[in-house]
């Protein structure tokens, strides 16, 4: 939704009660890049979610947010009564976060690249139940914008992550200006440097995160906090979810999508022509306990 002026009363509301810019997204369970994208109007479309946070971190009512015009047009959708999330993607938020939640709480010898590459897949799949014509739109447009972060620089490292996590079990390197750079992952206390630039330097026998200038092994490292991108994905399910249950056309577009996923993915599992014969011969021959059989002994 497009809310004119919403820029200078959220900035007004905030300076008068003495928040900064961190404090307000603290309180309203979003980011600074997203309260400052805000307040300079580089964000023009706030979820209705992310309003309603507005507002009673505020402590103002919604409609003090808005406009007399908006507060007409978008009455129905800010007062609606929670629907019931589509059936896919209330499936698919829970069995990621149940999934995702287990590898967390695992402090030796964490899984690091499963739950990056779980992540990525999750928001694979969103851009997809969003209609996004790319995979890595959700990643680069939904996730990484909360972090100030550019959009052409998510899209290559989305690919550098999920290919390389996919095909080599290690993010693939990437080049600016013949320079390399290497993504690395991190678990659960590089929090701080989470998308920062950083080097790495050789101690005990292990590699250990330093600053970019301090460097003694190999190309310059982006850190990537894998508990970091988990709580983002968390928090976008949360907001997504919200946006769902009073947007009837966006549910319906989601089922939708759903559908066309799951057509497509009957199309490829269904064997043709020799395929198919060879599948008959197969599950013929090995059906276990058909007739025949001596069983085991």
């Amino acid at each position: 939704m497009r809310l004119k002026d919403l820029d200078r009363v959220i900035k007004r509301l905030r300076e008068e009660r003495g928040f900064t810019q961190e404090e307000l997204a603290k309180k309203a369970k979003l980011t600074k890049p997203y309260i400052s994208q805000l307040e300079s109007g580089a964000r023009a479309n706030p979820s209705v979610s992310a309003v309603k946070n507005l507002a009673r971190a505020l402590g103002v009512d919604v409609q003090q947010l808005l406009s007399d015009e908006q507060r007409r047009s978008l009455r129905l959708q800010l007062e609606a009564t929670p629907g019931a999330l589509p059936p896919a993607f209330a499936h698919f938020k829970d069995l990621f976060r149940i999934h995702l939640k287990q590898m967390l709480t695992l402090d030796r010898k964490p899984p690091m690249h499963a739950a990056t590459l779980l992540i990525l897949v999750a928001y694979e799949t969103l851009s997809k139940l969003l209609g996004r014509k790319e995979n890595h739109a959700v990643f680069a447009e939904n996730l990484l914008e909360r972090r100030d972060v550019p959009y052409h620089v998510g899209q290559v490292l989305f690919h550098a992550l999920r290919n390389g996590l996919a095909h080599d079990y290690r993010p693939h390197r990437i080049v600016v200006d013949q320079e390399e750079i290497l993504p690395t992952l991190a678990w659960k206390d590089a929090a701080p440097v989470h998308l920062k630039m950083v080097g790495a330097r050789l101690h005990e026998g292990h590699l250990r995160i330093v600053s970019a200038r301090d460097r003694q092994e190999g190309p310059p490292r982006l850190c990537i906090v894998v508990e970091e991108l988990w709580k983002d994905l968390d928090a976008l399910f949360g907001e997504l979810g919200a946006s769902l249950q009073v947007d009837v056309d966006l549910a319906a577009r989601v089922e939708s999508n759903t559908q066309a996923v799951l057509a497509g993915d009957d199309e490829s599992r269904t064997p043709q022509g020799p395929a198919l014969r060879t599948w008959r011969e197969y599950i013929q021959r090995e059906t276990w306990g058909r007739a025949g059989d001596r069983g085991t002994r």
